[in-house]
């Protein structure tokens, strides 16, 4: 795990991003395949932008809003992906983290959650990113349980958001 106080910080941060594309890969290519298909190329895009960028902001001292705007401006025909980016890294594991909260089963939290990721397609970059970003069927260090709390969710925003 990346720890900014480490002597070689900057190698243990490449080795986590090296992981967490690694990650998008099998997802990609297995466990969340449907799901990762109904994505436009600029969503696949964002996602991996969002895995590989999603710590540079902090580490550099610069705002989220101010890095992205930067990256609009040097990669002019990435926007689609930069702008899906950075949602993902702006909501970062609203998923995992809401999923844990008894709250999300109150069907008005249930809306609003909805109304905050506002689709589908939102969603789906969401879920696909959470899974990357956390090591989802890779790793025990998040129980089973947590995982089943996720997917019960993202399954009833799912529907809520259709």
């Amino acid at each position: 795990m990346y720890n900014p106080k480490h002597r070689h910080a900057d190698i243990n941060q490449v080795g986590r991003i090296i992981v967490k594309l690694e990650n998008l890969g099998i997802h990609a290519e297995k466990s969340l395949k449907d799901i990762y298909e109904t994505l436009s190329p600029q969503q696949q895009a964002g996602i991996r932008i969002a895995l590989v960028c999603n710590e540079i902001p902090a580490i550099a001292e610069i705002s989220r809003k101010d890095y992205f705007q930067s990256l609009k401006e040097i990669h002019p025909t990435l926007l689609a992906g930069i702008d899906v980016a950075e949602y993902l890294v702006e909501k970062h594991l609203i998923l995992f983290d809401c999923s844990h909260m008894d709250d999300w089963i109150d069907e008005r939290e249930l809306k609003r959650i909805a109304r905050e990721i506002g689709s589908i397609e939102r969603l789906n970059a969401l879920l696909i990113y959470t899974c990357a970003e956390l090591d989802y069927d890779k790793t025990e260090y998040f129980h089973k349980s947590l995982w089943d709390k996720t997917f019960a969710l993202y399954y009833a925003l799912e529907k809520e958001i259709k």
